[in-house]
């Protein structure tokens, strides 16, 4: 072999070694993206948790104030007047639609928070592939 044939595989495995290299540095690149891509999701799971939990709480509390409504209202129905009955149904049905209103809300931030979560696992799972 002579000397030029030599220095040309000596150049070809150096390149051949330069082009692996590139390689391994973008795979570190790209499990760098995604192990902080993986970070993001759990912490949103974690903060979709939370809100699922205080929706829970909130809706019990509701649940509590509705049922102590109707039982001061029947109390007061037993006790007296025609009028403080008329005016406490009124005020029991504007707070239920109220409640009901607010729990419609609750609940479609409990939807929209699911979506945010399964887009987060979209966007890893693709971050991964691609």
């Amino acid at each position: 072999m002579t000397e030029n044939e030599i220095r040309d595989v000596a150049d070809d495995r150096t390149s051949a070694f330069l082009d692996v290299e590139q390689v391994a540095h973008t795979l570190v690149a790209r499990l760098n993206s995604l192990e902080q891509e993986a970070n993001h999701y759990s912490t949103a799971a974690a903060h979709l948790d939370e809100a699922a939990q205080a929706t829970r709480e909130l809706t019990a509390a509701l649940r509590k104030v509705g049922d102590g409504a109707a039982e001061a209202l029947s109390v007061v129905a037993s006790v007296g007047g025609p009028e403080i009955v008329r005016r406490l149904s009124s005020l029991e049905t504007n707070g239920s639609k109220r409640s009901a209103h607010l729990l419609t809300r609750v609940n479609l931030a409990v939807v929209m928070a699911g979506t945010a979560a399964l887009l987060a696992l979209v966007a890893v799972i693709v971050a991964f592939v691609t």
